[in-house]
């Protein structure tokens, strides 16, 4: 079993470092005001999950629009968008 969950952490430990390379090392262009609104609407599904809203409309939504200032950000497509 410990071998089980050692090797599956491995291998998201490793995919999420080749997200990180691939972020840091790909990315040209940096917007920091799209970045800044990415922060903002993380911060609202953060606020919309504390006070319990149950609701899914809001969530889609916000994570419509947080994907949206993503790909605006210039952050690497990998990490933004399968299809750009």
């Amino acid at each position: 079993m410990s071998l089980k969950v050692f090797l599956t952490a491995l291998a998201i430990i490793d995919d999420l470092g080749a997200v990180v390379i691939i972020a840091l090392f790909y990315t040209v262009d940096i917007s920091f005001p799209a970045l800044g609104l990415t922060t903002l609407f993380l911060a609202c599904l953060i606020g919309l999950n504390r006070f319990g809203v149950e609701k899914l409309w809001p969530y889609l939504v916000l994570g419509v629009v947080l994907w949206v200032a993503v790909l605006q950000s210039g952050i690497h497509a990998t990490l933004a968008s399968p299809w750009r």
